[in-house]
Order: C-alpha cells, then structure tokens, then sequence
C-alpha cells in the first residue's frame, strides 16, 4: 500500500554519485596469480609480490602516491602544530 503523497517522490530518479566516488568503486579489483603456489593476491596491497613466496607478476604496476610518502615528517609536524594549538587553548582558558 503506497501513501498517495509519495507519488510524485518515488518517480524521482536517485541522485548520481559523484564522479571520483563512482570511479573509485567500479575499478577492477587487480588480482595476480601466483604459479609457485597457486594463490591469488593483489599486488597493490602486497608491494607487488606474492606475501607467501615473494614471486612478482609481470607487469610494472605503478605504486599508488600514498606508499611512496614517508609519512613520518608529515604527521609529526601535524602532531607539533596541534599540540601548540591545545597549549594555546589551555592558557587562554585558563586566563579568563
């Protein structure tokens, strides 16, 4: 049984996903198959190499920008800047 108000509401069509999210989720998920031992892995999770025996499937495939950041400096100065940001806070706090 359908409420006669929610006529106009169900012909709508659905909203679209953005383009970025759309294309995220309908890529091909990349499987490599090792010969060695039989074992179906994704090179991009694994640096490119099977995690059981180390074989690396032909092909170069690229690795993605996030593993080739040492992400020690970044996240250490983004630490740094927010603990000054919390210390700031207390003393302000703390004054009034």
């Amino acid at each position: 049984m359908v409420a006669q108000g929610l006529g106009p509401l169900m012909s709508r069509p659905a909203p679209s996903w953005p383009s970025w999210l759309r294309s995220w989720l309908e890529r091909p998920n990349t499987l490599a198959h090792c010969p060695v031992d039989d074992w179906d892995f994704s090179p991009n999770f694994t640096d490119g190499h099977c995690p059981l025996c180390g074989y690396r499937p032909p092909g170069d495939l690229p690795t993605p920008q996030t593993r080739r950041i040492d992400w020690f400096w970044p996240l250490a100065g983004a630490m740094l800047s927010i603990s000054v940001l919390m210390a700031v806070l207390v003393v302000v706090a703390y004054n009034r």
